[in-house]
């Protein structure tokens, strides 16, 4: 490792922007800049990592206690324009050396902000040679530091710097990168391809990355999924950009919504294959729960069907099935979507009729709830079933909640549902424990980084999502209102088929459907 002093032109050595346009020039030149002697001189070399040699001090007095001599030390170091870079306690020895100002501020800087002692903490800075500023800084922490509170510290920290420790040197990496920036909006219809395209069904956008490429769900890495995200968040957006996403790509498609009577998704209720009835139809809250438990039941019958099939042609997947028999059969990869789902399967202590009491009305109200009861217990048995049993069948759930909560969901249905999605409200702030219903174990710190990073407190539709690589923030797809009505005839002229309905018709052992459905409807039997 190469060591040299040269000359440089003047300039304000305790301005971080000034020293890092000298620093950039050297750097052109293959060496770095490491350190200024108190007359001007620069101290150069080959590799950040060396330190200025250092600098012989004064004898420091031996009658001194330990931190009367460490104060001393500090003394002589500002009197000498040098730094104390180390300070040996067994022997009582201080060890100075010319390091750079702005280094030697932004050490003291990570010293308070940790509440140690600046010769505690060991900074290098590899500046860049294509721009004034750091490429590279390289810390000693104390072993409990949180490198994500030292980092923006860094001048021209932003969040394009990336961190990582190294656990076998003790030093931690924090590293320049271009600023993330996600875009604003992304429109829905950027996310579709040119034309019906069902051999892309393994690969679902949600929408773009801060790079400008697609996050996305992949069913056969992810099966399953949930959404959480509160009112304003973009939740429901989300939920649109995935069920538009699949229909274009093959998929067949259901939406349970009970508790909003389907009104976010009613402009594409031709297109699917299953949902329940709707207040605009007649129904009530009760009918509603009660067909998304008939639709739930149906759905598992028509994954045990598909299983049969696969069996008999001898595969154990889906899309393994010889073509001809996915045509004949109407095997397509369907997705059902159950937003709401907390409120959906809630159940409540259902009251019993007081003895000796003849109130025919009250009577009738214990009754619907315990209807209600019976219907969310369904929805909660159907939804494990096929959460647990049907992936390998072309049968995928996903889920949308509120809030991410340890009561919303038990651990075996959570544990099934490995692609995960928060959409935060712009401002909102997660604390990584927050996350960890969604992101567990280290995924929490690193989806509330993306979160903390990707939020510019504006634009709605930030989410972060599962991906092979960890938790990834995106910009959600987003399609206004007014432009809702126009999706029916683009799907059409995409060559998105209305699909066959989902079989409603139970085997002859079981129960037969509620009298008075008409037979026509496409959704007879609900």
């Amino acid at each position: 490792m190469t060591q040299k002093a040269t000359a440089v032109p003047q300039f304000d050595a305790d301005s971080w922007d000034e020293t890092a346009l000298i620093a950039q020039s050297i750097a052109q030149k293959g060496f770095q800049l490491i350190g200024l002697r108190p007359d001007g001189t620069a101290i150069i070399s080959d590799d950040a990592m060396t330190l200025p040699d250092a600098v012989s001090p004064e004898v420091i007095d031996p009658s001194l206690n330990d931190a009367a001599a460490l104060a001393a030390s500090a003394r002589y170091a500002r009197k000498n324009k040098v730094t104390l870079t180390a300070w040996d306690k067994l022997m009582r020895e201080p060890t100075f050396t010319t390091m750079l100002p702005a280094t030697h501020r932004l050490r003291e800087l990570v010293a308070e902000e940790q509440g140690k002692d600046a010769h505690e903490i060991g900074v290098h800075v590899e500046w860049s040679a294509q721009r004034p500023g750091a490429e590279r800084v390289l810390m000693r922490l104390p072993r409990k530091a949180d490198p994500e509170k030292v980092g923006p510290l860094i001048p021209g920290w932003s969040s394009g710097w990336t961190i990582e420790q190294d656990t076998w040197t003790g030093l931690t990496a924090f590293t320049w990168g271009p600023q993330r920036v996600l875009p604003g909006i992304v429109p829905i219809r950027s996310l579709m391809p040119g034309a019906f395209e069902p051999t892309a069904w393994n690969r679902i956008p949600m929408g773009l990355a801060s790079d400008a490429s697609e996050v996305v769900w992949q069913p056969q890495l992810h099966p399953h999924g949930l959404i959480a995200g509160t009112t304003g968040s973009g939740k429901t957006q989300g939920l649109l950009a995935l069920v538009i996403g699949c229909l274009v790509r093959g998929w067949k498609v259901g939406i349970c919504d009970p508790m909003k009577g389907g009104a976010d998704y009613k402009f594409l209720n031709d297109f699917l294959a299953a949902r329940p009835r709707m207040e605009l139809e007649g129904a009530t809250q009760l009918d509603a729960s009660q067909d998304t438990a008939a639709i739930l039941k149906a759905l598992y019958r028509e994954g045990q069907r598909r299983k049969r099939l696969c069996l008999e042609h001898g595969v154990n997947f889906w899309a393994k099935l010889p073509a001809e028999v996915r045509e004949r059969e109407d095997i397509r990869p369907f997705l059902m979507v159950i937003d709401e789902y907390k409120s959906l399967t809630d159940r409540d202590t259902v009251p019993t009729m007081p003895k000796g009491v003849n109130d025919p009305e009250l009577e009738a109200e214990i009754a619907e709830l315990r209807e209600f009861d019976a219907a969310k217990l369904s929805i909660s048995i159907y939804t494990g079933k096929i959460a647990r049993e049907l992936r390998a069948w072309g049968i995928y759930i996903w889920l949308a909640l509120q809030k991410a909560e340890q009561d919303a969901l038990g651990k075996d249905l959570r544990e099934n549902l490995p692609a995960r999605v928060q959409y935060v409200i712009p401002g909102q702030t997660f604390a990584p424990e927050v996350l960890k219903f969604l992101f567990p174990g280290d995924s929490s710190a690193l989806a509330a980084t993306e979160i903390s990073i990707l939020d510019d407190r504006e634009s709605q539709g930030l989410g972060v999502m599962t991906q092979k690589d960890g938790p990834t923030g995106f910009r959600g797809g987003f399609a206004p209102d007014e432009e809702h009505a126009s999706f029916p005839a683009l799907l059409t002229s995409m060559g998105v088929p209305y699909p066959r309905p989902l079989s409603m018709d139970a085997p002859a052992r079981a129960t037969a459907s509620p009298s008075g459905s008409d037979s026509s409807d496409r959704f007879a039997g609900l």
